[in-house]
């Protein structure tokens, strides 16, 4: 089979002998556990966000050291989305988001059980890992499924980033208001235990693609130490200063370790990642805009949170609580939930590609909108928020499509992963810039309006290029396509 087959489905007569997909009798059963296991690993990202302000007093640390329960979460993940797609590619997919979620339960236990920093930073790490269960479960609907179901399942489980996104801070607010702390851990526990078990009784292991190999330890400590080198840099550069020795350090390891991996891999009959593959033009250009993707969702996510919780003196500001800001935040990820399946219907008629750049257009359209409309009526920014969600949610739903697309069948899980990396690095890149602009100017009481809509404006533009590295492979043949069709009466 194709790699345009495991999308589309065997479109010859040799089609009628391939064997049917593992999973194609229970094919709602699949996508339900599988969303639900993306669903699970997305909230838990921000579990401790509502109570991150009131962690340094209890445990006793400096808010430096508590914002680590954070970013060793998003850094754990970043590493594991490629290096667990890959262990896909090799032993399963199934069995690599069950060891994925694992690591959050074991992860959710230790939090559960300690108030030590050091313990509870280990645990947030192993819980970052679950992450890969998002693109692991990406590929796995993509092999065991039919091929007319794949493309709104692959749909469906990426609209779970977005509701997850959405649902995650009040749903954590109101979980540590009534059970504490360490309340919020217990239920991660439980919930990840439900997600392992659906997933190892309802869903269908696929045949491997490619024979089992040895591990490439080089490999993924390479990419792990590029990985946290330049996440660390992006995270902390604000804080520590952009020239600090320590910043330039964490780069310069990054920048060190990413030219080893590339030496490593090239050489390697067997390597990590296919960086031959991973460097053709289709690919690069999907990655590269995926970057761009990744640091528009997290400014419109930063910009709105930030307008939300700023005091109204501010003039721009709403003076929303933790809780009353993720509640504004949900009609955005529901309206996600619902293009995504639509984004999947127009996948299959015209082609990921097509409903990627449309995604982009409505987005970028929605964040020009929010420049002049986003400091009026409170339900006038939230619809404005939704319509950029929207637009996100398209591109997230056809971006595993397009993947499967121009990548060799025994790639795709690492293709899913590293397209995860890179929407990884997209968001702290984002989340960077949105801390330097943060900083109040010297003699002002608040940061100027602006700033938020410079930060805004940023996000369109993001967008846009990303559009345009999207756009040049199938514009003309699709422009070609449709001209036919109306030449002929069609």
């Amino acid at each position: 089979m194709t790699t345009h087959q495991i999308l589309t489905g065997p479109g010859n007569e040799n089609s009628a002998r391939d064997p049917v997909p593992a999973g194609a009798r229970h094919p709602v059963r699949v996508v339900l556990v599988v969303a639900f296991s993306a669903l699970v690993t997305t909230l838990n990202q921000t579990l401790v966000v509502p109570v991150l302000p009131g962690l340094p007093a209890r445990l006793q640390v400096t808010p430096s050291v508590a914002a680590w329960l954070v970013t060793a979460t998003i850094i754990a993940g970043a590493v594991a989305h490629p290096v667990l797609g890959r262990l896909g590619d090799q032993f399963g997919m199934r069995r690599m988001m069950v060891v994925a979620l694992c690591a959050m339960v074991l992860g959710s236990l230790l939090c559960m059980v300690s108030d030590d920093i050091a313990v509870l930073i280990a645990g947030r790490t192993l819980q970052g890992l679950s992450s890969a269960t998002i693109p692991l479960g990406m590929s796995l609907v993509g092999v065991v499924l039919e091929p007319g179901r794949r493309a709104a399942a692959i749909a469906t489980v990426s609209a779970m980033m977005g509701v997850g996104g959405a649902l995650g801070l009040p749903a954590a607010g109101l979980i540590s208001r009534f059970w504490g702390f360490h309340g919020l851990f217990a239920v991660s526990a439980s919930a990840g235990v439900v997600a392992m078990t659906a997933l190892l009784l309802a869903v269908p292991a696929p045949p491997l693609r490619e024979r089992a190999r040895r591990v490439d330890l080089p490999g993924a400590a390479l990419l792990t130490c590029s990985t946290v080198g330049l996440l660390i840099g992006l995270d902390r550069g604000g804080e520590w200063g952009w020239t600090n020795a320590l910043t330039l350090t964490c780069f310069l390891t990054a920048l060190l370790a990413g030219g080893l991996l590339t030496l490593v891999e090239l050489r390697r009959h067997d390597p990590l990642i296919d960086l031959r593959a991973a460097l053709s033009r289709s690919a690069a250009a999907v990655n590269a805009g995926s970057v761009l993707i990744g640091f528009a969702l997290f400014s419109n996510f930063l910009g709105i949170v930030g307008r939300l919780q700023a005091p109204a003196a501010t003039g721009y500001g709403y003076g929303l609580s933790v809780l009353a800001t993720g509640l504004c935040l949900v009609p955005g990820g529901l309206l996600a939930a619902m293009v995504a399946p639509l984004s999947a219907r127009l996948s299959v008629a015209a082609g990921p590609r097509v409903t990627i750049v449309l995604g982009c257009i409505v987005s970028a359209a929605g964040f020009a909108a929010q420049i002049p409309l986003g400091h009026g009526a409170l339900g006038v920014l939230i619809c404005v928020a939704a319509v950029i969600s929207a637009g996100n949610a398209m591109v997230m739903a056809a971006l595993p499509a397009l993947i499967l697309r121009v990548t060799p069948e025994a790639n795709i899980g690492v293709a899913n992963g590293l397209n995860a990396l890179a929407r990884a690095v997209g968001m702290s890149v984002s989340s960077a810039v949105f801390g330097i602009i943060m900083t109040v100017p010297d003699g002002a009481a608040f940061v100027p309006r602006g700033t938020f809509d410079a930060f805004t404006a940023a996000g369109g533009i993001a967008t846009l290029i990303a559009l345009l590295l999207f756009l040049p492979r199938f514009l003309p043949r699709f422009l070609s396509k449709r001209f036919r069709r109306g030449a002929t009466g069609g």
